[in-house]
């Protein structure tokens, strides 16, 4: 049966004339994946590009070919096998030299932008906001409208829908009219990659454990992947509140300042009276900074207390 339709196939051509050429050259039409078309009507010109010396010489007489009615000013999408079958009905054999896109949406609108005009001008919008990111900045995994059309006396305008950051950003494409009248919206996605040196742990750290200068280096990160405000390197004395493993990233929300005094640290137990003044070993049960009230455990009665913190040190009961 295939023999048979290629045989069919083959007789057609023939009688086609130049189309074997065509075909035996490479030359062709290559179908657009969006078009505006401006009449009732699709124009094989608004849709086709010749492809190849064949072509061009075919264009003349077959780029004012009217094809099929386009209703009003609704989206018209043309999957691949009713394309072809359209392309056929007006075109004949020349339908077979026409390389078809998986569908093709159509409109009648004054233009349109379609997904590789909207990531130019993405990037073009992005460009300077950006810079406040810092870093090699690198835009990826655009998810965009297939095509977004327009029509006379209307305008694409661009906006994010919060501050510009790593990761994915959401975006929205508003079409206005020349009183910035919003007619239409639409969606999209970009993901930014932010390259940058940041601050991460040289060796595994502990909970509680002090952020000392020689446990930290500067590593190339990408910070599209990082959940939190990153450590700038500076402040501090800082400790970690969860345990940090070796090259992991230094997050705000995982610092706290070093207490005066830390939990299960020996101080000096001060019981100042009115006449007299005592001083015993203790240990901090709780975390203090100056001037706070914690619980210590006399280390010589056992007995717990509380006191407050005056110095690194030292703690006292009045």
């Amino acid at each position: 049966m295939k023999t048979i339709i290629i045989c069919l196939l083959l007789v057609a051509n023939w009688f086609v004339p130049g189309l074997g050429q065509a075909q035996e050259e490479g030359g062709g039409f290559w179908i657009k994946e969006w078009v505006a078309v401006q009449g009732e009507r699709v124009r094989f010109g608004e849709i086709a590009v010749p492809e190849g010396d064949w072509a061009q010489k075919k264009w003349s007489e077959l780029k004012d070919v009217l094809l099929w009615a386009v209703p009003g000013k609704k989206v018209m999408v043309i999957p691949r096998q009713s394309l072809l079958t359209k392309l056929t009905h007006f075109l004949g054999d020349i339908a077979s030299v026409c390389f078809l896109p998986k569908q093709i949406i159509i409109k009648q609108a004054a233009g349109g932008l379609g997904k590789e005009d909207l990531r130019k001008k993405i990037v073009t919008f992005l460009t300077n906001k950006v810079k406040i990111l810092g870093g090699e900045i690198n835009f990826r995994d655009f998810r965009l409208p297939e095509v977004i059309f327009w029509q006379k006396n209307e305008s694409i305008r661009i906006e994010l829908a919060s501050e510009v950051r790593p990761g994915r950003n959401s975006l929205r494409f508003l079409v206005e009219d020349t009183f910035g009248n919003l007619v239409r919206s639409y969606t999209g996605t970009v993901f930014i990659d932010v390259w940058k040196a940041v601050p991460c742990a040289a060796k595994p750290l502990n909970r509680r454990e002090v952020v000392y200068p020689t446990t930290v280096r500067f590593e190339k990160k990408n910070l599209a992947y990082v959940h939190g405000q990153v450590w700038d390197g500076r402040g501090g004395p800082w400790r970690v509140k969860s345990p940090v493993g070796k090259g992991q990233i230094f997050v705000m929300s995982n610092l706290e300042p070093v207490p005066t005094i830390s939990r299960g640290k020996k101080v000096n137990l001060q019981f100042q009276g009115q006449f007299v003044s005592l001083v015993v070993p203790a240990m901090a049960l709780e975390d203090g900074n100056l001037g706070q009230s914690i619980l210590v455990k006399n280390l010589q009665s056992k007995i717990q207390v509380m006191a407050k913190v005056v110095d690194k040190n030292t703690v006292v009961v009045y």
